[in-house]
């Protein structure tokens, strides 16, 4: 510990109040100056010096008018963030100091890793953290410190360390009967999950649901029409209300059908007046559908709502910029905001940074703050905190490993953690530990794409930060991926560039 004596020097010369330290000391812990400034060193300060000021201060005195006994607190201590890696032997320091000028007990605790070569004095105390190889999805590795005076008075301090991988894992599951990308995934109010449609060689009608208890997919009714890039969307009642999307022979579509998960079934319901694709639709507080923006007869600006009571559409404010392959995501308050995607080509491109608020009070749109950076084939996730987590995309170019979150109530972005792996038309889910999962997508780089991603991160809203997590076993992209009630998510479908054709896999992530 020699090599940290200089530390201690400088530490006794800001005045600790127990080594010369003078005034300072004074101001420090009154208690421990004398009444006479011209007293003694040693004056009033025997055990029968009962008439000195600072007679009550020592530890067997018992002197009732001797003031509130102080505890220690640490002068210097590492944190409250050090970003560790997995399996990383660190030694950390902490210095202590006792207004009562006592020696101080040193004690360490973590709850995850192994603590060595514990060393200590008086007033200084260091011990090294070896990290685990990784940790539970919702938890964060912490080292804690706390020292003691002779009155049993303590201090504790943390030290949080972001930047060891989780220990979830991912697991096989049942296959689809028809591998498909592009299509939908909607969790039911039974737990299952109805994909729909996709592409498989060709559009596909054909729909399934998966059991969480079996881990096995059943077929269920087809829909009219093949289609991929299609909206579905859970309605109040339990019912499911799916939009648009595209078929090679009919291009996009108007065709709106709702599947009825007790009977297996679908019905046709009103159609859109926009035939669109790649659009968004978003359930809004009322029960209401609201469909934007997507590709018809060239990029459409138009947005209509769909009233489950009626069966029926109606137009609404349009977008002010037409695009497709954006996002919706609805606000704590109620509002939807749109942001990125693709719109006409200009001389600065067809990627979009521009950001859109519908007010469904209004039925308007306003315009926010724009993105730092142009994406389309991003993800948008609502986070606890009411903001929204934009995540990678294209940028017309290059795949982003940006993140910027968006804060309503100032209409404003802000930067966040990179993503390891830059990746478009990835997938991103909310946890229950408020944690974000990031899966799959694809890593454009300039006329070279570094085909497809089985990789997985794991971003933490309290930290900024992304942390790595078990890679799926299969590359894929625009698959989907379904929270379950029990907290694992099960992804499903898919492509791979490198081979070509669409999944069936499915695979389930576990905390």
């Amino acid at each position: 510990m020699s090599r940290h004596l200089l530390w201690i020097g400088a530490l006794l010369s800001l005045g600790s109040g127990c080594d010369g330290g003078g005034d300072e000391s004074c101001q420090r812990d009154p208690t421990q100056c004398e009444a006479d400034a011209g007293a003694s060193p040693d004056a009033g300060t025997s055990p029968d010096a009962g008439t000195s000021a600072d007679a009550g201060t020592l530890p067997d005195s018992g002197t009732p008018d001797a003031g509130d006994a102080q505890a220690p607190y640490f002068d210097l201590a590492p944190g409250p963030q050090v970003y560790m890696t997995r399996g990383e032997r660190r030694t950390f320091l902490f210095v202590a100091q006792d207004p009562l000028c006592g020696e101080l007990r040193f004690a360490w605790s973590a709850n995850f890793g192994t603590l060595s070569d514990e060393e200590t004095d008086s007033i200084l105390g260091e011990v090294t953290w070896t990290a685990p190889q990784c940790v539970p999805a919702d938890r964060t590795a912490v080292l804690t410190a706390t020292v003691t005076n002779a009155l049993n008075l303590t201090a504790t301090t943390r030290v949080f360390a972001p930047g060891i991988p989780d220990c979830s894992t991912w697991a096989s599951t049942g296959r689809l009967a028809t591998a498909r990308v592009g299509h939908t995934a909607t969790l039911l109010k039974s737990g299952k999950v109805l994909v729909t449609g996709g592409f498989g060689g060709t559009d596909l009608s054909t729909a399934e649901v998966f059991d969480p208890a079996t881990g096995a997919w059943a077929s269920t009714g087809d829909l009219s029409r093949g289609r991929r890039e299609h909206t579905a969307t859970l309605l109040p009642s339990g019912k499911v209300l799916v939009v648009g999307g595209f078929n090679d022979s009919l291009g996009s579509l108007a065709l709106v059908e709702v599947y009825d998960p007790e009977m297996g079934t679908w019905a046709s319901t009103g159609s859109l007046a926009t035939a669109r694709s790649s659009h968004t639709a978003t359930l809004l507080p009322s029960g209401q559908v609201l469909v934007t923006g997507g590709s018809g007869d060239g990029l459409v600006a138009t947005a209509e709502v769909y009233d489950p009571e009626t069966g029926t559409w109606a137009s609404t404010g349009s977008l002010a910029t037409a695009r497709e392959g954006h996002t919706a995501t609805s606000l704590k308050a109620g509002k939807v905001l749109v942001t990125g995607g693709r719109g006409a080509n200009t001389e600065a491109g067809s990627t979009l940074a521009t950001a859109e608020v519908y007010d469904p009070e209004t039925g308007t749109w306003s315009a926010t703050g724009s993105l730092a950076w142009a994406r389309h084939g991003h993800t948008a996730t609502l986070l606890g905190t009411g903001g929204v987590l934009v995540a990678g995309g294209f940028g017309g170019a290059v795949s982003w490993g940006t993140a910027e979150v968006y804060e309503p109530e100032t209409g404003t972005w802000s930067t966040t953690g990179r993503l390891a792996s830059p990746r478009h038309f990835h997938t991103a889910t909310l946890l229950p530990s408020g944690k974000v999962l990031v899966t799959g997508g694809f890593n454009q780089v300039g006329q070279e794409g570094t085909f497809g991603g089985a990789t997985a991160e794991v971003y933490d809203p309290e930290t900024g930060m992304w942390l790595s997590t078990g890679s799926l076993a299969t590359k894929r992209e625009r698959h989907t991926a379904t929270l379950l009630p029990s907290g694992q998510v099960l992804v499903a479908g898919g492509k791979d560039r490198e081979v070509g054709g669409p999944h069936a896999t499915g695979e389930l992530y576990t905390r």
